[in-house]
């Protein structure tokens, strides 16, 4: 946990800090959205397509290289309050400044033709997720005050931010459930009308529409940080912990039942191969995000060891079914080193898992991810 978490002054300024975190960032994404020029509703089908193509590369470029960036920054401040570190800050907004340079020079105007070339249009979507977590990986950094010896604690972090997220969805869910039971109610009851609301929201320029977004925006920010307070009164409730280590078992099965499957209806020589194979990338990145999150380099059961290990074995079985089918199919090298180092991983954590004794180390090699994933930034992934 970060120190200034602990500090006795931020908690006793908690309530400020988390006000003004909430109107500095809901400000700087209202401003936005007053700032989207409206398209005119009378305007010919062709003229409207030429106003949306030429505006959306522009908003896009600046959601990803200034809006998200200097949410980012922002959200750093909470770990180097009171006092300030003044170095954190500078190293932290020096690379978000980079990185956020970096997503604005990315060509965005593949977008607008997205059947023209997939392959362009993947390396993008693939840079900017790359790009937007190398910028969390710099707040983790500001959370441990770039200190090295304190790198093992970067996992705290993580386990915050994925509590934070399942503690958001939850309470949108919950808000969802009753805002859609009452509507449901009012429309039954003929108390409310959909084509009505629609003219009411985009008339006088979608002010309406502007001034919803803007309530919505307020209440985003202000449900993830109840969220990140919640996480810090209930640290001993390790949801996302819990949640990761129940998919690792679902994981490791789907992932034997993939490899089974694939071999007997001899999918690997299907036409559609490049889809399936981007599906088995996906689905193996979103099993190393699991295992980055389900560790036992704390207290541990000897159910959750075995769980732990198991999913490990797993993992590193169906990466080396992934490699084969790259050297045989693809020969794409930056995926096959990428495969490499995700067995490589795997491996890591099996062994270092049965030399309990390392057992702290379990968390420092995934940054070797970090690494490639800034060789990826300046290469083609495909």
């Amino acid at each position: 946990m970060s120190d200034n978490i602990n500090n006795s002054v931020y908690k006793n300024f908690n309530i400020t800090i988390g006000i003004s975190f909430i109107l500095l960032i809901s400000i700087i994404y209202i401003t936005f959205v007053f700032n989207i020029s409206a398209f005119p509703l009378n305007s010919d089908l062709e003229h409207l397509w030429s106003i949306i193509a030429s505006n959306f590369i522009y908003y896009i470029k600046i959601f990803f290289s200034f809006l998200i960036p200097l949410s980012f920054f922002i959200f750093s401040f909470l770990f180097v309050l009171n006092p300030i570190d003044i170095k954190s800050l500078l190293i932290s907004f020096v690379l978000i400044s980079l990185i956020a340079f970096y997503l604005y020079t990315l060509p965005y105007d593949l977008l607008i033709k997205v059947g023209e070339n997939l392959h362009s249009i993947f390396n993008l979507i693939v840079k900017i997720i790359l790009a937007n977590l190398l910028m969390l990986f710099v707040i983790g950094m500001s959370y441990v005050k770039y200190d090295i010896k304190k790198f093992r604690y970067l996992y705290d972090f993580y386990t915050m931010i994925a509590e934070i997220i399942i503690w958001s969805l939850l309470i949108f869910f919950i808000i969802f459930i009753i805002v859609f039971s009452i509507a449901v109610v009012m429309y039954l009851n003929e108390k409310i009308e959909y084509r009505r609301i629609i003219i009411y929201l985009i008339r006088n320029d979608m002010k309406n529409l502007r001034i919803f977004l803007s309530i919505f925006i307020v209440l985003k920010i202000s449900v993830i940080y109840f969220s990140y307070v919640m996480y810090n009164k209930m640290s001993n409730t390790k949801l996302s912990i819990s949640i990761s280590r129940t998919i690792s078992l679902i994981i490791s099965a789907f992932s034997i039942a993939i490899m089974i499957f694939s071999l007997k209806y001899n999918l690997l020589n299907s036409q559609y191969i490049k889809f399936i194979f981007l599906f088995y990338l996906s689905f193996i990145i979103f099993f190393m995000i699991d295992i980055f999150l389900f560790r036992i380099d704390r207290e541990y059961k000897r159910i959750e060891y075995i769980i732990y290990v198991i999913s490990n074995i797993s993992g590193a079985v169906f990466s080396i079914f992934l490699l084969y089918i790259c050297f045989n199919k693809f020969f794409y090298y930056y995926i096959i080193i990428f495969y490499i180092v995700v067995i490589l991983n795997f491996i890591y954590n099996i062994l270092i898992s049965i030399l309990k004794k390392y057992i702290k180390f379990i968390f420092l090699y995934n940054y070797i991810y970090i690494i490639l994933f800034i060789i990826l930034l300046f290469i083609d992934f495909i």
